[in-house]
């Protein structure tokens, strides 16, 4: 396994997340994937910068129940990873 092999992996694991919040009854924020994102979203490799926020609840979204969910600061708790 390789660094090639890491979108395959996360594909399988972010549509595993969604069987699972799906069975639990629980929100899974897939527009969170949605986005085409750039180094200036993230402040590392996991979380996102305010830009990032922006990025992926512009505008009139986030008023939706997954916007509110992660719309706001840089860190927000996101269900889904991103690559």
């Amino acid at each position: 396994m390789g660094d090639r092999d890491l979108k395959a992996i996360m594909a399988a694991y972010n549509e595993r997340l969604a069987r699972v919040a799906r069975e639990g009854g629980v929100l899974f924020t897939k527009e969170v994937l949605e986005p085409a994102y750039g180094a200036s979203d993230f402040v590392d490799n996991g979380h996102f910068s305010e830009a990032g926020n922006k990025t992926v609840c512009p505008g009139s979204r986030c008023s939706t129940e997954a916007g509110d969910r992660f719309k706001g600061s840089p860190g927000s708790a996101i269900t889904t990873n991103v690559l």
